[in-house]
């Protein structure tokens, strides 16, 4: 079903994952993309609408992140 070089890629992330408590990725379909936060993406005027903004996104991930993050067993990881 999966190319031979797909499973080796997810291979690779699996035993690398095994040595780190939490792995985070974020990227693109293209190198050439500038890898810049969502929240760097959004024009406020004052540093006070950033901060604020941040605060409300780590919020919510703080309250409905973990529902993302199950385990193979289909049980729920409550890293909070």
């Amino acid at each position: 079903m999966y190319s031979a070089s797909f499973l080796k890629k997810l291979k690779m992330i699996s035993d690398f994952q095994k040595s780190k408590p939490m792995v985070w990725f974020r990227g693109h379909s293209d190198h050439n993309f500038k890898l810049l936060s969502g929240l760097y993406r959004m024009n406020f005027r004052k540093l006070d609408d950033y901060i604020s903004t941040e605060q409300s996104f780590y919020n919510m991930y703080l309250h409905y992140g973990h529902s993302l993050h199950k385990t193979s067993d289909g049980s729920v990881n409550n890293f909070v």
